[in-house]
């Protein structure tokens, strides 16, 4: 049997487990689809099709599309303080080019594209990046930090009115964020601070509206067929973004902007990144609430991962408590995706590939004692299985392609992308 610590934390504090894996039957989630990605999207549209014949559903419905959408919980939210314009008495500072693009791509991601978008739409569009870029540039001359945004006020306002802990307690914990581009939370327990870096969720909603625009194209019956090669190649939409996260100096502004296929997929998307970038903020709260004094370890991890999924599933307060299926697709998503993340970078340095990376997959292991009691409709599930399956074949299709291959992309984005 597999020493797998996971497995052995459910086994003693929930029961679960019984059928972990073993060296010869190793756990079937981890498998990469080898050749098999047509029977597995087949597998899907079956039970797709069975269940909604040729009703298109919210997902791909063409009248749910919009040229310009607006994603209030980032860096330019209305209920933020508004980011002064009014020069403090400091004196100017030289701008670093990657201090500020990301500024820019950070302020910039509050307008999403749709699909359908007109010329007007991209005229708009590029006005108001260009405001974004003026508004990045007086900042950083002028030393203001960035707002913390809501979705960072809302764990910490969340967490006092649940009573899981104390308006006191809260109020000592401060939230920094960082320009680094990573996806990243780390906690301080000595010192009471959680650090996060300002990319994280917008980053994971371009990875999911990615996964969500290409899916529901495969999912729906009218666009299928000109899809499936989307699907095919989907790590080729995803690379510019996992790159990102290895190099020191990237111009965030020149990557690539994926465009939303209509308002309810954005919204998935939108609202599957809040999940993901509270669980990785509550699973740090866990460490400062919960952990003083505990030597760090395996086994607080995984405290603090179920800790996470306790505030997300059962709270309402936290917002999402009521769409279990769409916390239960974020976080396998968010798990499959950083499983990705981490085999381009051992790849980009030189270290022993684990193609399966269980350490990460197994991070939602702590889900399934949860799953009889996660509800969704068909269109939910043949979402989050596609997403599941298009992730497992875009690191199928890396494992293909070489590591020669990767390393060569990667070269490639250097000099496209970074300073």
């Amino acid at each position: 049997m597999i020493d797998d610590p996971y497995w052995a934390w459910l086994k003693q504090n929930t029961g679960q487990g019984r059928n972990s894996p073993s060296d010869t039957q190793p756990r079937m989630s981890a498998r990469l689809f080898t050749g098999d990605f047509d029977a597995a999207i087949e597998t899907v549209f079956r039970m797709r099709d069975d269940f909604l014949g040729d009703y298109s559903g919210d997902l791909s419905n063409p009248k749910g599309s919009e040229s310009i959408m607006w994603d209030i919980d980032g860096y330019l939210d209305p209920t933020n303080e508004p980011i002064s314009t009014t020069a403090p008495n400091v004196t100017p500072v030289n701008v670093e080019p990657y201090d500020l693009a990301t500024l820019h791509f950070l302020l910039r991601s509050s307008a999403v594209l749709g699909e359908d978008v007109d010329t007007e739409g991209i005229t708009h569009f590029r006005k108001f990046s260009e405001q974004c870029a003026r508004q990045a540039h007086f900042m950083l001359t002028t030393r203001q930090d960035l707002p913390v945004p809501v979705w960072v006020r809302e764990l910490g306002d969340s967490l006092k009115s649940s009573g899981v802990a104390s308006s006191s307690v809260v109020d000592k914990i401060t939230i920094s964020t960082t320009l680094r581009s990573q996806i990243y939370a780390y906690s301080y327990p000595a010192r009471h601070r959680i650090e996060v870096s300002a990319v994280t969720r917008e980053h994971l909603r371009i990875v999911n509206l990615i996964l969500c625009s290409v899916s529901s194209k495969m999912l729906d019956p009218q666009t299928r067929s000109n899809s499936l090669e989307s699907g095919r190649n989907v790590v080729d939409f995803l690379l510019p973004y996992v790159f990102s996260l290895y190099f020191p100096r990237v111009n965030y502004s020149s990557l690539p902007i994926p465009r939303a296929r209509n308002a309810e997929v954005f919204s998935v998307a939108q609202r599957a990144a809040q999940v993901q970038a509270k669980f990785l903020l509550a699973h740090e709260y866990a460490h400062i609430l919960k952990h003083a004094n505990r030597k760090p370890g395996r086994e607080l991890e995984l405290e603090a991962d179920n800790f996470a999924y306790d505030l997300l599933f059962d709270y309402p307060e936290f917002g999402e408590s009521g769409d279990s299926y769409l916390i239960y697709m974020s976080a396998k998503w968010l798990f499959l995706y950083l499983s990705l993340d981490r085999i381009v970078g051992a790849v980009l340095s030189d270290y022993d590939i684990d193609w399966i990376d269980l350490p990460i997959r197994n991070r939602d292991a702590i889900l399934i004692p949860r799953v009889s009691k996660v509800k969704g409709t068909i269109e939910q599930q043949a979402l989050q299985q596609m997403g599941d399956i298009l992730l497992f074949n875009a690191k199928h299709t890396l494992k293909v392609r070489g590591i020669k291959w990767i390393k060569s992309a990667a070269r490639e984005f250097e000099l496209r992308h970074c300073f």
